[in-house]
């Protein structure tokens, strides 16, 4: 029967070929090359997502973030290119109107006299006559000017539709197509009709 051997023995003669396990100097050396120590430049962004995600998926995060934005940006352009403005000046007289309010109105009829019409927004005009709508999507439109109530100018002037008259089957209409519409108008004086 044969002698047992230790298990030391065993494992010397094992592992006699092997050489000495490595000093701690070289294990240090190894694990600064696996494992190198940032640059003191980088961002934030980069030591916290370095963490968080490895590298490729970092880039196809930020490829895909991009795209989305440029998505984006081209879905409001395209919603927006439909929309236009109409503006001017409303004057009362030879000088512009200090104050008051543009209604504008939308056209539903395709001849006249309107039986249809739609009101699409406000706009105050400033001190300078001047107003504004944004967003106009195309169509026929037709704009009456109001002074501002209490004024000196409604006194003298009657609240007129685009360009000097009384009412809105006598009006111009105002067509949007491809381009902004300047409009101005100017208000008719009571003296004119007898108002």
């Amino acid at each position: 029967m044969e002698n047992p051997d230790s298990i030391g023995q065993k494992f010397k003669s094992s592992f006699s070929e092997f050489e000495q396990a490595p000093s701690a100097h070289v294990w240090d050396n190894l694990r600064n090359k696996l494992h190198p120590e940032p640059e003191p430049g980088t961002s934030w962004l980069r030591k916290t997502g370095s963490y968080l995600f490895p590298e490729r998926q970092m880039q196809r995060y930020i490829a895909f973030a991009a795209a989305a934005v440029i998505l984006a940006l081209a879905v409001v352009y395209i919603a927006s290119v439909d929309q236009h403005e109409i503006y001017g000046h409303a004057y009362a007289g030879e000088v512009r109107l200090c104050r008051g309010i543009a209604v504008l109105f939308r056209v539903g009829d395709k001849a006249m006299p309107w039986d249809t019409l739609k009101h699409c927004n406000s706009a105050i005009i400033d001190d300078n006559g001047f107003y504004k709508f944004s967003k106009v999507e195309p169509g026929i439109y037709l704009l009456r000017i109001s002074p501002e109530e209490r004024s000196e100018n409604l006194k003298t002037f009657l609240p007129s539709w685009f360009d000097q008259h009384e009412n809105p089957d006598s009006s111009h209409t105002i067509i949007i197509t491809a381009e902004d519409v300047r409009a101005d108008v100017h208000l008719m004086s009571r003296s004119e009709t007898g108002k």
